[in-house]
């Protein structure tokens, strides 16, 4: 009974796992965005450009249910520095609800 109990229990803890790595994910990618553009002076094309700057590699632009995470620049007409803002997310439905992980624009 007990092993039946752990096994009903292990895909929503599997599951909460791969919604913190994704989370962690999207934050490792803002990191190394920003650092792309302090060391190259322009934003990245493509998050595969950053990958090098990760610990995870190329993997680390995969979100952990093995889609792309999405990227978008945006100009932020408030901002005093630097007038734009990366924006890096991954979405998932989930019982036909939008999880989002990571930081998605806002609706202009």
């Amino acid at each position: 009974m007990l092993l039946t109990i752990c096994l009903l229990g292990l895909p929503a803890f599997l599951d909460v796992a791969r919604e913190k790595q994704a989370t962690a994910r999207a934050a490792a990618l803002e990191r190394a965005v920003k650092t792309y553009y302090t060391q190259e002076g322009r934003w990245p094309r493509h998050l595969a450009d950053v990958a090098p700057l990760l610990a995870e590699g190329k993997e680390g632009v995969t979100s952990p249910w093995g889609t792309p995470y999405q990227y978008i620049v945006v100009r932020d007409e408030k901002a005093k520095v630097i007038p734009y803002v990366p924006y890096i997310w991954t979405e998932r439905e989930v019982d036909g609800v939008i999880h989002v992980y990571g930081k998605k624009p806002p609706k202009s």
